[in-house]
C-alpha cells in the first residue's frame, strides 16, 4: 500500500512539474493575460479538469511560476555573496560568474510580465515582496559580515540596494540592447559592487 500510494504522489509531482513547465513557456511566449488554461492543458498534456484540480485558476500557476523564476534569479546571487564574503576577491569572481551565467539562461520577457503583472495584482506584488524582503536580509547579514564594525548599518543598506538596481537592470539590459557584451557587463557589475564593499572595509 505504502508503495503504491509512493508511486501515485511521484506521478502526481511529475505532473505538476510539466503543468508549471507548460506555463512558464506559454507565459514568455504569450504573457500572463494572452495564456490560456486550455494551452497550457493541451501543452502538458493533461485535461483542463486536472490542471483545475492540481492549481484552483491561472493565478495559481502564475503564483508558482513568479516564486519560482523570482528564487532562480536571486538564490545563485546571495548564494554567491555568502560563499565569497571573507575574501573580496573570491566575492567578485563569484558574483561575475552568477551575473554571466543569469545574463544567459533568464527570460527577461517573464521578468518584465511578472512586474507589469505584480503592478495590478496585490497577490504578485506580495510574492515579489516576500522575496525580496527575504534576499535584503540575507545580503546584509552577508555584507555586514564583510564590512568593518564602524560601517553605520544605513551604509550596508545602500550597498545592498544599489546591488538590487544593478540585478535589476542586468536581468532588463538584454530586452532593450540585445547585442550587449553580456560577459564584460557581468563582470564589470560585479566590480562595482566589490568595489563598495570594499570602501567599508
Amino acid at each position: 500500500m505504502a508503495k503504491l500510494t509512493e508511486s501515485w504522489t511521484n506521478r502526481s509531482l511529475l505532473r505538476r512539474e510539466k503543468i508549471i513547465s507548460s506555463a512558464r513557456k506559454s507565459f514568455i511566449e504569450l504573457g500572463f493575460h494572452g495564456t490560456g488554461i486550455a494551452q497550457i492543458a493541451k501543452d502538458a498534456t493533461v485535461s483542463a479538469q486536472q490542471l483545475y484540480r492540481d492549481f484552483t485558476n491561472k493565478e495559481g500557476l502564475v503564483s508558482v511560476v513568479v516564486e519560482r523564476e523570482s528564487r532562480a534569479l536571486f538564490d545563485p546571487i546571495v548564494d554567491a555573496v555568502e560563499a565569497g564574503i571573507a575574501d573580496e576577491h573570491a566575492l567578485e569572481a563569484n558574483l561575475g560568474s552568477v551575473f554571466e551565467t543569469l545574463l544567459v539562461t533568464l527570460e527577461p520577457s517573464l521578468f518584465l510580465e511578472m512586474f507589469a503583472e505584480a503592478a495590478r495584482n496585490p497577490n504578485i506584488a506580495l510574492i515579489l515582496q516576500d522575496t525580496d524582503e527575504a534576499v535584503r536580509a540575507r545580503l546584509t547579514n552577508a555584507f555586514r559580515q564583510f564590512a568593518d564594525v564602524t560601517v553605520p548599518d544605513q551604509d550596508i543598506d545602500v550597498v545592498v540596494q544599489i546591488m538590487l538596481v544593478i540585478m535589476g537592470g542586468l536581468i532588463n539590459r538584454p530586452v532593450a540592447e540585445p547585442a550587449l557584451a553580456r560577459q564584460t557587463l557581468a563582470r564589470q557589475s560585479a566590480s562595482i559592487i566589490a568595489g563598495l564593499l570594499r570602501k567599508r572595509r
